[in-house]
């Protein structure tokens, strides 16, 4: 069972790994844009490599923040219900990581966007 999990785990960190490349790829090359409808259906993998995307921007965003925050002790924070103590800076920073990654993922799309429009104002 453990070397199921450690499967599963590498498969994670893969895709992790790969999605904000792929993401990033698409928005600079404007890949797959099957329809201009914005409120078409959205197939699983472009789900996927969105998901991943996120993921991966929330982890690298937080860790970052948490750096940042040096200034606020380990110490404050609370417990929760199953006591497992919370660090405010930890807790702050996943807020923070998570903001930023919608931030960053909606720049991208922003600029994918802008170059389709680009695109269609030098081909008309």
């Amino acid at each position: 069972m453990k070397t199921v999990f450690q499967i599963l785990a590498v498969l994670m960190y893969f895709w992790c790994a790969v999605s904000p490349l792929v993401f990033i790829a698409w928005a600079v090359s404007g890949a797959p844009r099957s329809t201009t409808d914005k409120f078409s259906p959205v197939k699983g993998w472009e789900i996927a490599v969105g998901l991943g995307t996120i993921t991966c921007f929330v982890a690298v965003i937080s860790s970052g923040v948490s750096e940042w925050l040096t200034f606020i002790p380990e110490s404050w924070g609370s417990t929760d219900e199953d006591g497992v103590f919370v660090s405010a800076r930890r807790g702050i920073s996943y807020i923070v990581g998570f903001v930023g990654a919608l931030g960053v993922f909606h720049l991208l799309g922003c600029y994918a966007d802008q170059r389709d429009s680009e695109r269609k104002r030098k081909a008309s």
